[in-house]
């Protein structure tokens, strides 16, 4: 709890008192003075109505000064004023109503309320000492003639107020009540002060084991994502040995992958991916024929086209494509492209026999790009098509096994005459990178 904190907590403690004095206490007072007045018990009417009126204006006043308050008149110091205006009205109130038995115990409550909440032992005291001087002092001046008495209670004798045992016992009894009320909303106030400062303490502490806490947590997440991406790089370092483990084998992949992610990235580029999509788009290229390491060598180095039982076992390298790069959990969405690239936008593709949008976009383009590599590429078995014959054949496929949009964006390219002239013989693309800290994604 702040210093701020116990201010607008005081503050919102002196409406609340403030509002029960004004249209509770008070309220009840003027109705038992004009009830005791149309019994016949008489009294200056307009002094005490003036009072009241008097009590509503300063709390009014003091009330919004306590609004727009400021760090030069501590809160503190406007109730203590407040608490002495309302002692020198109860003082002015006995004097008015002849005697302490009609007024003295309700204001006394709202002496004793206003303390206990705001003021220091000290203040308590001196508010609870002024009250009772206060009335002493009105007393000893009827007593010396100095003030008219007002007698209201027909039943006491005029000459008791000047009586010098009665005065003298009445000013003893009140000043008694009077300082032992004080006594008591000074140390109700200390003691809830005490309370509050113990509060703020332990609140400064809880504020700081959860600093200590942060630290604490933020260091073993660190340390964590440390280990995660040390874990992650180990594991990409093991599937970059298997890209080139495959390379080796089959120098074919090596070049095909490469050819792939150029035309896949010209592909990317005139349907608009950017940035981080249009990277992992190359990605996928680059791993896209990864699972077949998995491939029997005598299946994936044939010279001569693949028999049916072959061709089912060459069907599952996309499945081991994805295993391979599962854990890699960063590439998620380099391991769907390689998993759906062999996909058909009819559905009738391999391994899960998605279609249309069903698929992924960079699947889609990757499809593309790999169905012109491998018609326009020399095999073994057969020579490269011509540019004119591989583009009606991929216009062919649109719709059927390939998405019409990404044909008709490969289609553009070849018209704007953007393909390379032998992407197998340009620089080989680099091999998608370790994975990036986290902290930078």
């Amino acid at each position: 709890m702040t210093s701020r904190s116990v201010e607008q907590e005081h503050y919102t403690n002196w409406l609340f008192a403030d509002r029960v004095t004004r249209y509770w206490l008070v309220p009840a007072l003027l109705a038992t003075l004009l009830i005791a007045r149309a019994v016949g018990l008489i009294y200056p009417v307009r002094p005490c109505l003036l009072l009241l009126l008097t009590f509503f204006l300063y709390h009014s006043v003091l009330t919004r000064a306590l609004k727009r308050r400021s760090r030069v008149v501590p809160d503190t110091l406007i109730y203590f004023v407040v608490l002495l205006l309302n002692a020198v009205v109860l003082t002015a109130a006995i004097h008015f109503t002849g005697g302490v038995e009609s007024v003295l115990v309700p204001m006394t409550a709202v002496l004793a309320i206003f303390s206990a909440l705001f003021l220091t032992f000290v203040q308590c005291l001196v508010v609870s000492v002024l009250g009772a001087a206060g009335y002493a002092l009105v007393l000893g001046l009827e007593y010396a003639g100095a003030l008219p008495h007002h007698h209201i209670f027909v039943s006491l004798a005029p000459t008791l107020h000047t009586d010098g045992a009665y005065v003298l016992m009445m000013c003893l009894g009140v000043s008694s009540v009077l300082v032992t009320l004080g006594l008591t909303a000074g140390y109700l106030g200390a003691l809830r002060r005490h309370h509050s400062e113990e509060l703020a303490r332990m609140h400064l502490r809880l504020q700081e084991w959860n600093r200590d806490l942060e630290l604490h947590v933020e260091e073993k997440t660190q340390s964590l994502r440390a280990m995660h991406e040390q874990l992650q790089q180990a594991y990409f370092g093991t599937v970059t040995a298997f890209m080139e483990a495959l390379e080796a084998k089959d120098p074919y992949t090596r070049h095909h992958s490469h050819a792939v992610a150029v035309y896949a990235h010209l592909i990317g580029e005139e349907l608009g991916l950017t940035g981080e999509r249009l990277i992992r788009l190359e990605q996928g290229c680059q791993l896209h024929d990864i699972g077949k390491i998995a491939i029997p060598d005598h299946i994936l180095l044939k010279p001569g086209a693949l028999t049916k039982e072959e061709f089912e076992i060459v069907k599952q390298h996309p499945t081991w494509g994805a295993r391979i790069l599962e854990p890699l959990t960063f590439m998620k969405d380099v391991t769907e492209v390689v998993l759906q690239e062999h996909e058909r936008w009819d559905g009738r593709g391999y391994p899960a026999g998605r279609k249309g949008e069903e698929i992924r976009l960079e699947a889609r383009i990757v499809a593309v790009a790999d169905a012109w590599d491998a018609m326009t590429s020399a095999r073994p078995y057969r020579a490269p098509m011509a540019i004119e014959a591989a583009a009606a054949e991929i216009r062919r496929g649109a719709g059927t096994q390939f998405d019409p949009l990404a044909v008709e964006a490969f289609l553009r390219v070849i018209e704007q005459g953007r393909l390379p002239a032998s992407p197998h013989d340009g620089p080989k693309t680099s091999p998608p990178g370790p994975p990036r800290p986290l902290t930078q994604r």
